[in-house]
């Protein structure tokens, strides 16, 4: 029963989106335009939803998700249409994340990793314990040297969070505090200052219920600094965006600056469905309940209103001129797919 909880509750946690961006860091960054031109692609799989999306370019976006046939885990936009190559491999990602076209990497169940090269796919690693199931619910990285893979190590009566690291040759185990109750499904860290790492992590109450918590790991130890219960109005998130790292507590966006929370801008708590990602502080995306809208440094506007049916947005990737939005269209079963392009 308690493995049958805690997939509900990450099937939950997907709700949380990653933060992509390709763009260089601008110190003085101008507000962000929404003259979007919208287009929509849609892909239908048979018992499987795309859950994370990545790119880095207009002709190198990857989609992956886990459940129904392994051939269709794995989804790319060629700059023209998405597909899949339809190769059976033993891989149920959750996450994905990538350096270019010849270096993309794909984390998910029964501890396996599996990296592109450009040309194919192969699994770098099944990370495995006795009498443990482990899962990676996330991979993300600095550089091609310095990549983790965050997720739970699972046993009948117990689990863990789990971390593990790629340092150019070999992945390691990063040994962390017993945090009994929690799995981390999201890291982060500023690219533009260097700084520590945080984490995302969901967990149980003592005495039933579920938890969110946002953790600080300086490279050996880790501690955490915000937890309350799993619910939009004590939400929280961490999103890297425009190199600088911004934190969801609630209906807040913040800083998070010698041990304080700050508050840079406010979400309509109704509507907001708890993701931001974008390319600077004045360019934010956020998900809404009922569409995508944009925060400019002044205001917040919807760019986009979702048309019939219930649709979730799971993640973002923002590039100079593109935008792409992957959605999940529950009514229809359906995975969507918005794309923005400013003229």
């Amino acid at each position: 029963m308690k493995k049958k909880i805690f997939v509900v509750v990450i099937s939950l946690a997907v709700l949380i989106l990653s933060s992509c961006n390709s763009n260089p860091v601008d110190s003085q960054p101008q507000p962000g335009r929404r003259d979007y031109v919208w287009t929509v692609d849609t892909i239908k799989i048979p018992f499987k939803y795309l859950r994370k999306i990545w790119g880095n370019s207009p002709e190198n976006v990857w989609a992956v998700g886990s459940g129904g046939a392994s051939s269709t885990s794995i989804w790319k936009y060629n700059g023209t249409k998405w597909s899949t190559d339809n190769v059976q491999r033993n891989i149920l990602p959750n996450g994905i994340w990538g350096f270019g076209k010849n270096s993309v990497w794909a984390a998910g169940n029964e501890g396996r990793i599996w990296s592109y090269n450009g040309i194919d796919w192969k699994q770098s690693i099944w990370f495995t314990k006795q009498n443990w199931d482990i899962g990676f619910e996330e991979i993300w990285g600095d550089n091609p040297n310095s990549i983790y893979a965050v997720g739970y190590a699972d046993s009948a009566n117990t689990r863990h969070a789990e971390m593990i690291r790629w340092d150019g040759s070999t992945w390691q185990e990063i040994k962390i505090p017993d945090f009994n109750t929690y799995s981390f499904i999201k890291i982060r860290r500023a690219a533009n200052q260097q700084g520590d790492y945080f984490l995302l992590g969901w967990g149980e109450k003592s005495n039933g219920g579920d938890l969110l918590a946002l953790f600080e790991f300086d490279g050996k130890n880790i501690w955490k600094i915000y937890e309350d219960d799993f619910v939009s109005q004590t939400w929280s998130d961490v999103s890297e965006i425009g190199g600088k790292l911004l934190f969801i507590i609630g209906n807040k966006i913040s800083r998070y600056r010698n041990g304080q929370f700050q508050p840079v801008f406010e979400v309509d708590i109704t509507k907001f469905n708890q993701g931001i990602w974008g390319r600077s502080e004045k360019d934010i995306f956020i998900s809404m309940t009922d569409g995508i809208a944009h925060y400019n440094g002044t205001d917040v506007q919807y760019l986009y209103r979702y048309t019939g049916g219930k649709q979730v947005a799971l993640g973002g990737v923002t590039l100079t001129n593109d935008i792409f939005i992957l959605t999940r269209d529950y009514k229809n079963y359906s995975n969507i797919i918005i794309r923005g392009i400013l003229p």
